[in-house]
């Protein structure tokens, strides 16, 4: 039964996150404030919606810091994977080649953030009123990003064809606001499905954590990327999966500020360095994929960098099932 509601609030997300990356399109074409921007900012904020609440939830609500920070570090390792699986099964040609070279400063805010956490989670945390200095220096990361992305605004080029003329903003913000609220809801109640799941199957919280509630947390990063694919909007693909991911690193702070039994990092029973250290080799394959110069001619229909993407992120879960 644990089972079947799980998925039953799985599909809720993928229904709601289906339609949210055309509600964004439409929205970044009407404020012209371009893909990459509103893939970074608005998509990759209430795609991420489910991370927060589902992270929150399991501070306030379960007392269960390993499962939050396996949630959190988890779903960022599989956002990267998301790249991998749509390069392989859905766009079936290299498209990282067509990424803008801007998104290396969040790549590398986004590595500076979950160096941090690993280096809490090593033992070097220091702790004042019970919140994590480097929490704190994740929160300022997250908050320099988003001001980054802010100050780089990508205006669309006013050459191009509107492809929403019929539709108003207005409607597309509303219907963008309401999935977003399905996804919250959604979101919530999983937690508590898979903390379940984790204490009735001796998985562990960690493992389930970072497996089972990272997959389905992620999922509209998973259904607004191949609706975006197909739009073939490749930059607000990867603004949202990396903005996600800065975002998911941003609710380690707020789940410091929230968990007053100490720092969220002193828990023993999880070992969530393995998520953290993964989704930084991933998210640098990415940076060889987007920083090698195109070829003249194509001899290959996918990057090498993606195959390793994939093998290194089952390798990354075996790991994670072994030390559970």
């Amino acid at each position: 039964m644990l089972y079947l509601q799980f998925s039953l609030c799985a599909l809720m997300i993928i229904f709601s996150g289906w339609f949210l990356s055309v509600y964004a399109d439409i929205i970044a074409e009407k404020t012209k404030l371009g893909r990459g921007f509103i893939g970074l900012i608005l998509l990759s904020a209430v795609t991420s919606l489910p991370e927060l609440i589902t992270s929150i939830s399991a501070i306030v609500i379960r007392n269960a810091p390993d499962l939050s920070l396996g949630n959190i570090l988890g779903s960022n390792m599989f956002n990267i994977f998301i790249i991998a699986f749509l390069e392989i099964l859905i766009v079936r040609k290299p498209i990282l080649y067509s990424i803008s070279k801007e998104n290396m400063t969040y790549i590398g805010f986004m590595i500076l953030a979950t160096m941090s956490a690993i280096m809490a989670m090593l033992g070097f945390d220091i702790s004042v009123w019970d919140v994590s200095l480097f929490s704190m220096v994740i929160g300022g990361l997250y908050l320099a990003a988003m001001y980054t992305g802010y100050k780089n605004i990508e205006k669309e080029n006013e050459d191009e064809a509107p492809r929403y003329v019929s539709s108003k903003l207005s409607s597309a913000l509303l219907m963008f606001v309401l999935l977003g609220g399905v996804i919250v809801v959604t979101g919530s109640y999983a937690t508590v499905l898979a903390d379940k799941i984790a204490l009735s199957t001796n998985l562990g919280r960690t493992f389930v954590g970072g497996l089972l509630l990272a997959a389905m947390t992620s999922l509209p990063e998973v259904i607004t990327s191949v609706s975006s694919a197909r739009l073939g909007a490749y930059d607000m693909i990867v603004g949202n999966i990396l903005g996600s991911n800065l975002f998911n690193l941003g609710i380690i702070f707020i789940a410091d500020l929230l968990y007053r039994e100490g720092s969220v990092f002193a828990d023993p029973k999880g070992n969530q360095i393995i998520p953290a250290l993964f989704s930084i080799i991933l998210v640098s394959l990415m940076i060889f994929g987007i920083m090698r110069k195109k070829p003249a001619k194509d001899r290959f229909k996918i990057h090498i960098e993606t195959f390793f993407i994939l093998g290194l992120y089952l390798l990354g879960l075996w790991l994670m099932y072994v030390r559970r």
